[in-house]
C-alpha cells in the first residue's frame, strides 16, 4: 500500500471532458451531499468494459487503456485515500466519500473546529490525521469511535497496523494498533525522511542520510531498521505492490526486490535527467501510487504541465502513452482498476479500461456547466454578531504557486456566504506583492481597511485608510500617508477616534513604529508618536522605544491606550497613553520583576468587555499571566491592572469575568 499525500489546493467540480457526463458542486457548507449526475461508469466511458486485475475472473477483449472518466473540483482538498470502493478526501473540516461505481459524493464527517488534513483507509477504518492528532472514524457512519493522541503524517495502513511518521520531514515511525489504539514509537537514524509505504513483509522509509539517500528497511513487529539500500533516486515517494517496491525522486522509477534489496529496474520520467536545481518532485512528479497488475506515476516536467504513465510491474517499463490531468499533481490513490488524482484544479479519476477492436465510443459533446459557489479563503476573522462578520480573504489559493493579494470581505448570515467588499481606490494597493493589509470592524455597517503598498526602490511607501458606515457599499478614504512604515494594526475607541500603527521592521530585537491618530473618523491623520531609528528603550513626549518587538495597540477611551512588546523583561512590555496616544510611559503590573525569565514575556493588548478588562501575558509557552484593571476608572484618573480578586498572579493563574 502506498502512503498518501497531503497538501492544499483550490478546486470545484466540473464536468470530465472524456465522458460526457455532468457533474453538480459540491457546497462547503453542512449540505447532506452533491450528486454526481451521469450514468454509471460503463455507459460514461460509450460502453467499454472494466479491465479485470490480472489474475481475476474474466478474459480481456483487447488492449487496456487509461480514460479520465471524472473530474471532480472540490474547494480546498487537504488528503486523499482510496479504499472500501471509494475515495476519500479531506478538506480541512469535512471528509467526503466518493462512490466509485455511482460516482457519488457524499460528507461523512463535518467539525469546523477541526483541521483534517492527511487520511488513511484500513481495518475498516478511517484514519484522520487532525491537529491534535489521530481520529479513528466509522466509515459507514462518520462517528469518531476513537481519538488517538498523537501526531503522524505521511499516514499508511499495512502489516496490520497505521503507521506515520512523527514529523512531516523527519521524527520517529510511529505505529498503531487498531485492535487496541495502542500507540508504539520507534526511532529512525537521523535523516531527513520524505514518505513511507508498508508491505511485503516491512516498512519502507524515504529518508536521506548525508552523504546519501535511499531507503530503509524496519521490521512491523519491533521497529528494528534492518537493511539500508542507497541510492539518490531511491530518495522522494515509495509505495508498494505486486512483489517488489518503487522509488521515485521524480525523475525516474525504481524497482527493488524487497527479498536481496537490489533495484531490478529503473524506468526514467524526465528526459534528459536533471542534474542540479529543485528536485521535479516539487512539481508534483513521482507520484507513485499501485494496484494489482498496475504501477501509477505521475511526470510533471514544469508547474504547468503533466500526467500519469502506467509502469508494466513485470518490466519496470512504462507502458502506453502518458494522460495529461492538469497542473501539479499533489497525491494519488489506487483501487482496483481505478486511478484517483489530486492536482492543483482538483480531483481527477482515470480508469483502466479495454474496448472492442481497441476502440471507445467517442464521449458525448459538452454540457453547459452549471454555477459553482467560489471558494473563499480567509486570512482573518471578525465577528460582530452571530450573523454579521468581516475578515480579509486571499483572492486565490494562498498555498497555489502563483501569488495571492487579500481582499476585505464581508457576510450577513453567520459564515455561510462572502461579498467582497473592496473599495474601488483599494484595489490597486493590494496586489500580491509589495502589500500589505489591516481590517478592523466596529459593526455590521462600521469597519476601516488600512492599505500600504511598497514597490522595490521607492522610498517612502504610501498608505491609505478607508473607512465604510454603510457595510462597505461606499468607502471615504483621506489623502495617503508617505511613510517608511508598513500598516500592522488599526485601532478605534469610538466612531470618530483612531490610530494607526505603522511597522518599520524588526530586526535583532529592534521594532521602531510610528504611531498616527485621527479625531474625524479617519478623515484626517497626524502622526502623534514615532520610535528613533536606533535601538531605544527611552520614552517621552512624541517618542516610542524602538526596542523590543511590538505586539499591539488597544485604546480604551479616547485619551487612554496600551501599546505591547515582546520583551526579555516587563519594564518595557506595556507602555501606557493618557493623551491620545503623544506621550507613553511603562505601565506597573502586579508580576514579579523575574517573570519572563528565562523566556520572553509576549503581551497581547488589553481586551475591553464593558467596564471589564483583561490583559494576558504569554511567557515561554507556558500558562499566561492574566491580570485585570478591576473596576472601571472614573473620569480623570488613570487605570491600573491589579491581580483577579481571589487570584495569583502566578503561571496559570486566570480569571473569569463578564464578557471574557
Amino acid at each position: 500500500m502506498s502512503g498518501n499525500g497531503i497538501t492544499r489546493m483550490r478546486a470545484t467540480w466540473s464536468r470530465s471532458p472524456f465522458a460526457g457526463m455532468w457533474l453538480r458542486s459540491i457546497r462547503r457548507s453542512s449540505a447532506a451531499c452533491a450528486v454526481l449526475t451521469a450514468a454509471v461508469l460503463a455507459a460514461a466511458i460509450g460502453g467499454c468494459g472494466t479491465r479485470p486485475a490480472p489474475g481475476a475472473q474474466g478474459a480481456h477483449h483487447g488492449p487496456a487503456r487509461a480514460v479520465i472518466t471524472a473530474i471532480f473540483r472540490l474547494p480546498g482538498i487537504l488528503g486523499l485515500a482510496a479504499g472500501d470502493g471509494a475515495a476519500w478526501v479531506t478538506t480541512g473540516n469535512v471528509v467526503l466519500r466518493v462512490d466509485a461505481r455511482t460516482g457519488q459524493a457524499r460528507q461523512v464527517l463535518s467539525d469546523p473546529g477541526a483541521s483534517l488534513t492527511g487520511v488513511a483507509f484500513g481495518a475498516g477504518n478511517l484514519w484522520v490525521e487532525d491537529a491534535a492528532g489521530i481520529l479513528r472514524v466509522d466509515p459507514a457512519t462518520g462517528k469518531v469511535t476513537a481519538r488517538i493522541g498523537v501526531h503522524a503524517s505521511a499516514l499508511s495502513f499495512g502489516e496490520g497496523a497505521l503507521w506515520g511518521l512523527r514529523y512531516p520531514g523527519g521524527g520517529p515511525l510511529v505505529r498503531i494498533d487498531p485492535a487496541t489504539n495502542a500507540v508504539r514509537v520507534f526511532p529512525l537514524p537521523a535523516g531527513k525522511t520524505r514518505s513511507l509505504a508498508v508491505g511485503q513483509g516491512a516498512v519502507w522509509v524515504s529518508v536521506a542520510m548525508p552523504p546519501s539517500a535511499g531507503l530503509l528497511r524496519v521490521v512491523p513487529a519491533s521497529g528494528r531498521v534492518v537493511a539500508r539500500i542507497s541510492g539518490d533516486q531511491l530518495f522522494g515517494q515509495v509505495a508498494v505492490g505486486d512483489g517488489a517496491v518503487w522509488a521515485s525522486d521524480g525523475a525516474a522509477v525504481s524497482r527493488i526486490d524487497p527479498r536481496t534489496g537490489r533495484v531490478t529496474a529503473t524506468a526514467p520520467l524526465l528526459s534528459p535527467l536533471p542534474v542540479s536545481g529543485p528536485s521535479p518532485t516539487l512539481n508534483g512528479s513521482g507520484l507513485l501510487a499501485v494496484a494489482p497488475g498496475v504501477v501509477w506515476v505521475t511526470r510533471a516536467p514544469d508547474t504547468h504541465h503533466a500526467s500519469v504513465l502506467r509502469i508494466d510491474p513485470r518490466t519496470g517499463r512504462v507502458t502506453g502513452a502518458g494522460l495529461p490531468v492538469g497542473r501539479q499533481p499533489q497525491a494519488a490513490a489506487a483501487s482496483g482498476t481505478t486511478l484517483w488524482v489530486m492536482t492543483a484544479q482538483g480531483l481527477t479519476r482515470i480508469d483502466l479500461v479495454t474496448c472492442a477492436h481497441g476502440r471507445c465510443r467517442r464521449p458525448a459533446p459538452r454540457a453547459p456547466l452549471p454555477a459553482a459557489p467560489a471558494p473563499v479563503w480567509l486570512d482573518s476573522l471578525q465577528m460582530v454578531s452571530a450573523r454579521d462578520g468581516w475578515a480579509l480573504a486571499w483572492t486565490k489559493n494562498p498555498a497555489a504557486p502563483v501569488p495571492a493579494a487579500l481582499m476585505p470581505v464581508r457576510t450577513i448570515d453567520g459564515g455561510h456566504t462572502w461579498t467582497a467588499v473592496t473599495p474601488i481606490q483599494a484595489k490597486p494597493l493590494l496586489t500580491p506583492n509589495g502589500s500589505y493589509a489591516v481590517l478592523l470592524a466596529a459593526s455590521p455597517s462600521r469597519a476601516w481597511l488600512a492599505v500600504t503598498r511598497t514597490r522595490a526602490g521607492a522610498r517612502p511607501a504610501v498608505t491609505q485608510v478607508f473607512g465604510t458606515a454603510d457595510g462597505g457599499r461606499s468607502w471615504t478614504w483621506p489623502a495617503p500617508i508617505h511613510a517608511p512604515g508598513v500598516a500592522r494594526w488599526l485601532e478605534f475607541s469610538d466612531p470618530a477616534h483612531g490610530w494607526l500603527v505603522q511597522d518599520l521592521g524588526a530586526a535583532m530585537g529592534n521594532n521602531p513604529v510610528r504611531l498616527y491618530r485621527t479625531s474625524d473618523g479617519g478623515r484626517h491623520w497626524l502622526l502623534a508618536a514615532a520610535s528613533p531609528r536606533l535601538n531605544q528603550a527611552g520614552t517621552g513626549r512624541g517618542t516610542l522605544p524602538s526596542a523590543c518587538d511590538k505586539t499591539g495597540i488597544a485604546f480604551a477611551t479616547p485619551a487612554d491606550g496600551w501599546l505591547t512588546s515582546a520583551c526579555l523583561s516587563l519594564a518595557g512590555a506595556v507602555l501606557a497613553s493618557h493623551d491620545g496616544g503623544v506621550t507613553w510611559a511603562p505601565q506597573a503590573l502586579p508580576l514579579p520583576a523575574g517573570a519572563c525569565k528565562p523566556d520572553f514575556c509576549v503581551p497581547s493588548p488589553p481586551q475591553f468587555f464593558g467596564g471589564t478588562g483583561f490583559l494576558s501575558i504569554d511567557h515561554g509557552g507556558k500558562p499566561p499571566y492574566l491580570l485585570s484593571p478591576g473596576t472601571p476608572a472614573p473620569p480623570g484618573t488613570r487605570r491600573r491592572f491589579r491581580r483577579p480578586p481571589g487570584r495569583s498572579a502566578r503561571p496559570g493563574s486566570s480569571a473569569r469575568g463578564k464578557g471574557c
